[in-house]
């Protein structure tokens, strides 16, 4: 949150305007929480989307439909999974990522198109493709941490962060399986602003589809 708020400064400074828009999604968006609340002075407002709230609210939601979409399904290989590893909090990092990849699936089959993202030409080689690949995965390591002690572990912004000096809105995937609309929901109803909003949007899940912007 420090360093975004440093940069958002730097982008002030270099646009020459008194305030900038913010807008974050999933992980990005607690963080982005953590510096309209340190800083509002520094923006006009707040876009969240797909909005974390709660790690551990969110995580069991997420479990929760998974293993209910399976049943429903007869998806023996996601219930074996999901029964393997059982309801979160989790000790194994590599659980999270078990529960994601169901969770991917079954968004798939009742969403649109994911927005594409590309990735300028100085980025694709081989050698940076397998740089981000390491970084996305020492990244998630940090953020769920070994023994269920990670970043992800802090974030409950529905104890912390409910109270806003700058108008705030989020846009939810009604299909979202990661952070649900029922936990995203609840915590919209409670946050206090000089303005907001709460935009549900049909045939998206958890990460960003055309839908979105259109």
């Amino acid at each position: 949150a420090a360093d975004g708020i440093e940069v958002a400064d730097y982008l002030r400074k270099v646009l020459q305007k008194d305030k900038i828009i913010i807008t974050a999604a999933s992980w990005g968006s607690a963080v982005a929480i953590k510096m309209i609340s340190n800083r509002p002075d520094l923006f006009h407002f707040y876009v969240g989307i797909s909005q974390l709230v709660n790690f551990d609210t969110n995580l069991l939601a997420s479990y929760q439909l998974a293993l209910k979409l399976a049943q429903h399904h007869h998806d023996q290989n996601a219930l074996a999974v999901l029964q393997s590893i059982g309801a979160p909090p989790w000790n194994d990092p590599e659980d999270f990522g078990k529960l994601r990849n169901i969770t991917r699936v079954y968004e798939a089959k009742v969403t649109d198109q994911q927005l594409p993202m590309r990735a300028a030409a100085e980025y694709q080689s081989e050698a940076a493709q397998a740089a981000y690949g390491f970084g996305v995965k020492f990244s998630v390591m940090k953020f769920i941490g070994i023994n269920g002690a990670g970043m992800a572990q802090t974030i409950a912004l529905d104890k912390s962060d409910i109270d806003f000096k700058i108008p705030v809105h989020l846009i939810q995937g009604k299909e979202d399986l990661l952070t649900s609309p029922a936990v995203t929901e609840k915590y919209f109803s409670a946050l206090k602003s000089s303005g907001k909003s709460y935009l549900l949007v049909e045939k998206s899940g958890h990460d960003l589809s055309d839908r979105m912007f259109n």
